[in-house]
């Protein structure tokens, strides 16, 4: 796991917590942020169509370069987010869900192996 991803989270989600009204902290902040990372999923929805050219009206708007950068303001926006939820675990629950995820791959990769051929 890289645990600068996970402290540059903390920094900005510690930056973030720093601005808005005071007297309404938390909550409208977890809100907001889980509904921002589906603002920057729309963003990366739109450059991939704009890459593609199929909005009939514009053509390819888009590059393969944005639709990179939208895909890690996607990413980077959810481990805020996840920050959010629960502050200073991050960097433990990155962990954790890699170390599932895979496990799960192997358990996959080894029921699929094990198929008799067709």
């Amino acid at each position: 796991v890289d645990l600068g991803l996970a402290a540059a989270a903390e920094r900005i989600t510690a930056q973030l917590d720093r601005r808005g009204n005071p007297q309404l902290r938390r909550l409208p902040d977890l809100i907001l942020r889980g509904f921002k990372v589906q603002d920057e999923a729309g963003e990366l929805a739109a450059a991939l169509i704009g890459v593609l050219g199929h909005n009939p009206r514009k053509g390819v708007t888009h590059t393969w370069d944005h639709v990179l950068c939208e895909a890690i303001d996607v990413a980077l926006t959810a481990l805020v987010f996840a920050e959010t939820i629960r502050p200073g675990q991050l960097a433990d629950r990155l962990h954790q869900r890699l170390t599932y995820l895979e496990h799960r791959a192997a358990a996959a990769r080894a029921i699929a192996t094990e198929r008799p051929p067709a």
